[in-house]
């Protein structure tokens, strides 16, 4: 009964945004999403067992919008997940220690040893705009920050360098006011509420354009610390350069700093790469014991990516990421084919090297195969 509750007050968010608008205003709906088979083969870095892990996963996208000045956004995300994987203490782990949303917007149909689905709502929020005014209210993707891989500003939702599903986003529960201010620059203020009121997440960005630079200021309250920051993103001759900076006034143990520098290049048409380095501040003992999620253990990080389009529809390339202080590596190299305009296969691995104590060189390498399909 409660996942019926649930959907009645998704699909209410949606029917609220047709009857608050005006009779006469033209109302838009668009829909889409995909379908997406993941399939991935590793062994677990607790028993070093085999295991399997099949993902199956239905996104439906659902947009309303009024002419005027509203907008309600709905993902629904349905997976079927399977596999020896769900057995695993890997498992139960990254589920005890994932990111805990404020709304509890999830629920499973169907669990059991080695089969589970699972719903979730993965974007839900509603769009009151007005001129320059721009206010939105739900699960969304608050994206503050330059970097590719690692994003010291970006507090309210941050992403695993780790995922092989880069372009998925983590999202938050949050309250997100944009005004702008300017052409190129805009004062941004977000609240995410949390479990507990002495953690809720709050922050204020002013962002501006100075010459071919966007230069971006923050600071807020983030789980019992104050921090302030900021990036910038712009060029370099021909490449792109951007960079972040926060320093953080920790409750608990030393502030610390934490900083990412990143440059790209299109180096021909088919041809593409970026390089970022990362430093973090924040002392290794204080990680211990934390439910966060965290980025790394050591101080010095780097990372990299290349791409090249071997034919119009094969795209090659390759990933890694390095941990410079203990010289353990990750390589992921992957290869994706276009099958249709709406459907993609692509097939990869992530291999690490480095001594079994290090950060990167205790995993296992894991392969993995992803079929998609967009409608």
């Amino acid at each position: 009964m409660k996942h019926v509750r649930r959907q009645h007050l998704l699909q209410g968010m949606l029917l609220f945004v047709v009857l608050a608008s005006p009779l006469h205003a033209q109302i838009y709906v668009e829909s889409g999403g995909y379908l997406k088979a993941i399939g991935l083969r590793s062994h677990s870095i607790i028993t070093d067992e085999p295991y399997t892990f099949l993902l199956m996963r239905l996104r439906l996208q659902e947009e309303v919008r009024v002419q005027d000045w509203l907008e309600g956004v709905l993902w629904l995300d349905n997976e079927l997940r399977g596999g020896s994987y769900l057995e695993t203490l890997d498992y139960r782990l990254a589920q005890d220690y994932g990111l805990r949303p404020w709304l509890h917007l999830q629920w499973r149909s169907i669990q059991g040893k080695q089969l589970s689905m699972e719903h979730r709502v993965n974007r839900g929020y509603l769009h009151v705009f007005y001129r320059a005014v721009d206010f939105y209210a739900g699960r969304q993707r608050i994206a503050w920050g330059t970097g590719f891989v690692w994003n010291p500003t970006d507090l309210m939702n941050p992403t695993d360098p780790l995922t092989i599903e880069r372009e998925e986003k983590a999202t938050v529960d949050a309250l997100y006011l944009t005004v702008a201010t300017g052409a190129l620059s805009r004062v941004e203020f977000a609240l995410a509420p949390q479990k507990r009121r002495s953690v809720y997440k709050w922050g204020a960005r002013i962002t501006t354009n100075w010459h071919t630079y966007d230069i971006s200021l923050m600071g807020g309250y983030f789980a019992r610390d104050w921090v302030i920051g900021g990036d910038f993103a712009g060029y370099l001759g021909d490449a792109g350069l951007r960079g972040e900076w926060t320093f953080t006034k920790a409750v608990a143990g030393e502030s610390y700093a934490r900083l990412v520098l990143n440059v790209d290049y299109q180096f021909t048409p088919e041809l593409y790469g970026f390089l970022e380095g990362y430093y973090n501040g924040r002392k290794v003992e204080e990680f211990l014991g934390t439910s966060s999620l965290v980025y790394g253990t050591k101080h010095f990080y780097g990372a990299g990516f290349i791409s090249y389009q071997v034919h119009p529809l094969i795209y090659v390339s390759l990933y890694t990421l390095a941990n410079l202080e203990d010289k353990s590596l990750m390589m992921g190299p992957m290869i994706r084919y276009d099958i249709l305009e709406d459907m993609d296969l692509s097939g990869g691995a992530y291999f690490f090297a480095g001594d079994i104590q290090s950060e990167l060189g205790q995993f296992h390498a894991f392969y993995f195969g992803m079929l998609q399909f967009y409608f």
